[in-house]
């Protein structure tokens, strides 16, 4: 059976503009389009996960929105359940620390 990786993602939307980040050449699905996001770690809502993982990889903080859906896609190393909400832009401009 393979494992089940629950991540949330940000629809960040400003001006119009939704920002998306391209995966580094190092990691898993390298050169691959998605929104920022990450891992529900235990014990966390994804919410929380969410504005936790924005404050990490972009170096901002974001208003956590509307949930916009839940999709599941399976890969060689698992399943992958993605969760996106609308987010807003609190504070700070984003700076890619992970991609």
């Amino acid at each position: 059976m393979k494992k089940q990786i629950n991540v949330v993602g940000a629809v960040i939307v400003r001006d119009g503009l939704i920002l998306c980040a391209q995966r580094g050449p190092g990691g898993a699905l390298p050169g691959m389009w998605e929104f920022p996001g990450g891992k529900i770690e235990a014990g966390e809502t994804p919410r929380d996960a969410l504005a936790r993982e924005i404050t990490e990889e972009l170096e901002c903080e974001v208003a956590v929105g509307e949930l916009i859906t839940t999709t599941t896609r399976e890969y060689d190393f698992g399943i992958v359940a993605l969760t996106t909400f609308y987010c807003g832009l609190l504070s700070g401009t984003p700076v890619l620390t992970e991609h």
